[in-house]
């Protein structure tokens, strides 16, 4: 048995030997239990959850009548999460040896290392707040599926959701507020404008949004033969309209961005996949102010390769970030991979950074 699915054995089924002996050995891992109470009293159904990031390790389950759960089968970690909610369309809660907290970043870290099975996480979950309305279009048709978010700078709390058929939305148990931040974001393939209400109080079920057609940017990703370049990633930016889009390339280079406002700031940046070796493109102060198609050639990069090695010049070192910069081009490139892509010049050297 390996403990992740990077240590995974392969299987081939490709073989002529039959695959009838794939065994695991299962133990029975960890556990964490409690009680959660609203208001101070029992609360049964509540989802509780533990997640690990250390090692992607997760857990969940729901609380019985008497406000009880136990969750099992768990790593024997350091780093444990543990989260309440009343439904999936409530904000979350998260312990704290003090006190519950909304704000994920104050929630106490839970071990099973030196208690394999700990019990006594308890939390109280209360200010059962909620945030609703409905979503349309200019034709007043309800429309679903977009995600609504809420955030109080005060509370420094938020969750969110996507609408349902109907185009409403409601969001509960949120900290009692009168400063969230209530977004309506359709997808990139809708072709409505995001929308933002501000100075909103909690206990309002009635905010409606009408989202309006906006303008749609297409085009085509391709290198200098002609050829479409797949899964390059294409992000567009506007700081006076606060927009970030983000989508790859389809298999034949193709992209659409849908649902963009008026604005003259745009910045535009393509770039390759990792395992390509082309120029990354990138446009200033583009303005969209109708719908626009465009055709963007990537060029071809060369390439810097080499080893970094200990003062002795012979073991080497890993795990070394590299990045190289350009003054004539004024272009940093910070790779994932020790190869990076630039464009030619044989007057300005680049010059490398290790650390």
């Amino acid at each position: 048995m390996k403990p992740d699915r990077e240590h995974a054995d392969f299987i081939n089924t490709m073989d002529a030997i039959p695959d009838n002996a794939i065994d695991f050995e299962l133990s029975p891992g960890a556990s964490i239990s409690g009680k959660i109470t609203a208001n101070g009293q029992p609360y049964a159904g509540a989802k509780v959850s533990a997640f690990s990031t250390q090692t992607n390790s997760w857990g969940s389950t729901k609380t019985l009548s008497d406000g009880t759960y136990l969750i099992e089968g768990i790593d024997t970690v350091n780093d444990f999460i543990i989260e309440a909610a009343r439904s999936s369309d409530s904000a979350p809660f998260y312990y704290n040896t003090n006190s519950t907290t909304r704000e994920r970043a104050f929630a106490s870290m839970v071990s099973t290392v030196d208690e394999r099975h700990r019990t006594g996480i308890d939390l109280e979950i209360n200010d059962f707040e909620i945030i609703g309305g409905l979503v349309k279009d200019q034709k007043s048709k309800p429309l679903s599926g977009i995600w609504i978010s809420v955030w109080s700078e005060i509370q420094q709390s938020g969750f969110g959701t996507f609408t349902k058929e109907d185009g409403s939305f409601l969001i509960e148990d949120l900290p009692k507020s009168s400063d969230y931040q209530v977004t309506a974001e359709p997808d990139v393939s809708l072709p409505y404008i995001s929308q933002t209400k501000t100075s909103i109080s909690s206990n309002n079920s009635s905010i409606v949004f009408t989202l309006y057609t906006g303008w749609t940017l297409s085009g085509k990703v391709l290198d200098i033969h002609g050829n479409g370049i797949n899964a390059a990633e294409i992000e567009l930016k506007s700081i006076s309209k606060q927009i970030n889009r983000w989508i790859i390339t389809q298999s034949d280079g193709t992209f659409t961005i849908k649902g963009l406002a008026n604005a003259k700031d745009y910045i535009l940046s393509v770039i390759s996949s990792d395992s390509s070796s082309y120029v990354a493109y990138h446009e200033y102060a583009m303005a969209i102010e109708s719908n626009i198609s465009k055709t963007i050639v990537l060029q071809i990069g060369e390439s810097i390769k080499g080893h970094v090695y200990q003062e002795d010049g012979s073991t080497p070192l890993s795990n070394i970030i590299i990045t190289a910069f350009s003054s004539s081009q004024m272009r940093w490139v910070r790779p994932v991979q020790i190869t990076m892509a630039f464009t030619k010049s044989k007057t300005s050297p680049m010059h490398l950074i290790m650390y």
